[in-house]
């Protein structure tokens, strides 16, 4: 039988890859929608990628705390200057999605 310690050990190694993969997936929900955002402004995502900047616990839409994670990413009106977006996820739910002056 596994000891106090081992149990232990294995909960903290299952949280830590169910906290990685929820973050993969967030990750991707974002650049999709940053994606799909920059398509109907015809502008273009630069990278095609989102940059994790701030991780926090945030009341969602039903008062629950859940994780929220904000995102920046780049893109450009003219393919010569970069302008900033910003993304937010309150657990999994999409909450805002800005792009910058441009």
């Amino acid at each position: 039988m596994p000891s106090l310690l081992e149990m232990s050990i294995l909960l903290a190694i299952a949280a830590a890859l169910a906290y990685w993969l929820d973050g993969m997936r967030s990750r991707e929900r974002v650049r999709e929608a940053a994606l799909r955002a920059c398509r109907q402004a015809e502008l273009q995502l630069l990278d095609d990628t989102v940059e994790l900047v701030r991780v926090r616990l945030r009341r969602d839409a039903r008062g629950r705390l859940a994780l929220c994670r904000e995102y920046r990413f780049e893109f450009t009106d003219d393919g010569d200057r970069r302008h900033r977006g910003t993304a937010s996820l309150i657990g999994r739910q999409h909450v805002q999605l800005t792009l910058g002056e441009h």
